[in-house]
């Protein structure tokens, strides 16, 4: 959880993690302040964090240079790991309340929308970006074998995927991402679904078969889900 609609200054500026198994918070510094931000689950499970409004800064004064905690700076939070990045690259917009970002299909991220100075509706941002991270810039990727959908059925013992490229992660290398439908903070449908590898064997070449187990329900519930492969890289 981050952000909201408060003003509170330390809460809109710290991450709170719920475990649901032991009934507790553990809460982390993010040292940028961010109202109604946007969050999405990316395929290797952490969160992107972007957008939001911090009303200490001028944004026509720093259009054109970065303010101190500048929330067009994106970070990255691994919910396993407890670690939190920010990225260097800002992105060129203010956005505020009404923001908007969206996993693609290609590991991207969508973003538009959001006030740009604390406006009413009709002040936003009458654009769109697209956010690249890290993993994009990976010089060979996992490419599946063969386009065809495929058709789960949760509880299923396994299903084997043949994709072509590097081996894949053994923790992290395959994964469920829902659909969204992102408003007003809340991606309500985000859904990540890591899929517990099996096994993995070479067919020929650089062809390879992965073998994943397929969740039972709740873990999975009916609808299309994007699938992911992830390298170490």
């Amino acid at each position: 959880m981050m952000g909201g609609c408060t003003g509170n200054m330390q809460a809109l500026q710290q991450i709170d993690l719920y475990n649901v198994q032991s009934d507790s918070w553990e809460s982390f510094p993010a040292h940028i302040m961010r109202g109604v931000p946007a969050s999405v689950i990316m395929p290797d499970g952490r969160v992107l964090i972007l957008s939001g409004e911090d009303k200490t800064i001028d944004q026509n004064i720093y259009r054109n240079k970065d303010a101190k905690g500048d929330t067009r700076h994106p970070q990255i939070f691994d919910p396993y790991t407890k670690q939190l990045v920010t990225v260097e690259a800002a992105e060129s917009e203010f956005r505020g309340y009404h923001n908007m970002a969206a996993l693609l299909r290609d590991g991207s991220i969508v973003v538009g929308g959001g006030f740009n100075q604390y406006g009413d509706v009709g002040c936003e941002n009458p654009n769109i970006r697209r956010f690249y991270p890290s993993y994009m810039g990976v010089a060979t990727k996992p490419s599946f074998a063969s386009n065809s959908k495929l058709t789960l059925f949760p509880g299923n013992t396994s299903i084997e995927i043949d994709f072509n490229g590097p081996e894949l992660d053994s923790d992290r290398g395959a994964a469920l991402l829902a659909v969204q439908a992102f408003t007003h903070s809340y991606g309500q449908n985000q859904r990540y679904v890591r899929l517990t590898i099996i096994s993995q064997t070479t067919r020929n070449g650089s062809g390879r078969t992965v073998a994943v187990d397929v969740p039972g329900i709740p873990e999975v519930l009916p609808g299309h889900y994007p699938l992911f492969l992830l390298s170490k890289d």
